[in-house]
């Protein structure tokens, strides 16, 4: 499940943390960026804002604090920017760190943005192959079915086809394994 569906009502989220965070020092940021994430898994985004603030008041370059309050915002139906430039700062300066792509993909995806949210999954997911229980997370949060032709890019026309053939036998109800 993910976040954008929490915000409809869903609780049960697996929120995806940062695999790494160099700004991380293992102090109280650490913890309130802990207890914010328990928050926003039952869905809780205005005291896992409220968490996350108190993070960054003790250490204002702590990248899950920073990526967190961005998906916060996003949830809460902020879109002043202020998320999304919240979130791009972190991939900005760590381009390498798969989190703050999720994050970014989060963001967007809570905006209606879907292609670029897939975009942004897709460059989490290509980050996270070292990290095996990350893009786990991230797989299972990507809202779309996996590619119909696995050789293929998912953009390729052959899929694409499939893909909307697959879609047009479930609404029917057939089975399309």
């Amino acid at each position: 499940m993910s976040t954008f569906q929490i915000t409809q009502g869903l609780a049960g989220n697996d929120f995806a943390t940062l695999s790494t965070d160099p700004g991380a020092r293992g102090g109280k940021a650490d913890e309130f960026a802990r207890l914010a994430v328990q928050e926003m898994e039952v869905g809780d985004f205005r005291e896992a804002e409220i968490l996350l603030q108190k993070g960054l008041e003790t250490d204002p370059t702590h990248l899950r604090c920073r990526a967190y309050i961005g998906v916060c915002m996003a949830a809460l139906g902020r879109d002043d920017g202020a998320a999304q430039a919240m979130v791009r700062g972190i991939v900005t300066e760590h381009p390498e760190e798969p989190g703050g792509w999720y994050a970014l993909a989060q963001v967007h995806l809570l905006h209606g943005n879907r292609g670029v949210a897939f975009k942004h999954f897709a460059k989490a997911r290509e980050l996270a192959r070292r990290d095996p229980k990350f893009r786990a997370q991230v797989d299972r949060q990507d809202p779309r079915n996996p590619n119909v032709i696995r050789s293929l890019l998912r953009d390729h026309l052959l899929n694409v086809f499939c893909g909307w053939v697959r879609s047009l036998c479930r609404a029917c109800g057939r089975r399309t394994d």
